[in-house]
């Protein structure tokens, strides 16, 4: 799951992030271990980790997307470039800093993905 990676990256355990946010340590264990929906935990939960962590609900919510993985990333972008044009995508993604949005939330592979595809 892409939160347990962006706490590694951070330097961030479990038992500190419960600590800083006021959230139980339970209840962060079961969001990074996939063991409990985000989108169905108690707003304020979700806002006190979003804002220990210094992420918008939105970015927190897709760290937690256990649906996600890079091969659909990479389809994703391809089929934005059929469909916007190169030209067009590589504007898409600098206007939207998609780069940097990817890099800050420690989606490495993601970041140089986009690099590479407006490289080409």
């Amino acid at each position: 799951m892409l939160l347990e990676n962006y706490l590694k990256e951070k330097k961030i355990s479990l038992y500190k992030l419960a600590d800083l946010s006021g959230v139980s340590y339970t209840t962060i264990f079961n969001i990074v271990h996939d063991k409990a929906d985000i989108k169905k935990c108690a707003v304020g939960n979700v806002l006190r980790i979003a804002n220990t962590l210094k992420l918008s609900v939105e970015d927190l919510v897709f760290l937690c997307d256990s649906k996600y993985n890079y091969t659909v990333f990479k389809s994703e972008q391809c089929h934005l470039v059929h469909r916007l044009g190169e030209v067009e995508y590589i504007i898409d993604v600098q206007k939207k800093k998609k780069i940097d949005y990817y890099w800050n939330l420690c989606c490495y592979a993601e970041a140089m993905y986009l690099v590479a595809m407006i490289d080409y």
